[in-house]
């Protein structure tokens, strides 16, 4: 009986984990901040005086590719390193969010909800290129 207890409890904390996410622009240091609850929630992401909100998703399963990252330059070197190999930059997570005046960022990311942690890349309007952490 103690056991189901505890499994019960487990699946119940890890449906509802909470990753936060830190972005650094490659080229002037310059950081943000963001959260969001767990796949299918709305990521929130404070960068550069901006709000930026919109879907938080990932499957194991899958692997979700965005074109723009995939041609920036100066990009992490695992991501860059299966560029030059596959043609792309891919993950299983994005997130695609808008700010309040329209500016939009694209974040692909490889996430283990496991271990709930991750890392991937953002891209912004003006092409600046992030790296992203998810813990």
């Amino acid at each position: 009986m103690k056991k189901a207890i505890l499994f019960a409890s487990l699946v119940s904390i890890s449906g509802c984990a909470t990753y936060d996410m830190t972005l650094m622009a490659q080229k002037s240091g310059a950081t943000g901040k963001g959260v969001a609850k767990a796949d299918g929630s709305t990521a929130t992401i404070v960068l550069n005086g901006k709000t930026f909100t919109g879907p938080f998703s990932y499957r194991s399963d899958a692997t979700y590719s965005v074109p723009s990252i995939s041609v920036a330059d100066n990009l992490p070197p695992p991501m860059e390193a299966k560029r030059e190999k596959l043609g792309f930059i891919g993950g299983n997570g994005s997130v695609f969010a808008k700010s309040a005046d329209g500016s939009g960022l694209r974040c692909v990311f490889a996430l283990n909800p496991r271990l709930q942690m991750g890392s991937g890349a953002c891209l912004d309007d003006m092409g600046t290129v992030y790296d992203l952490q998810i813990n």
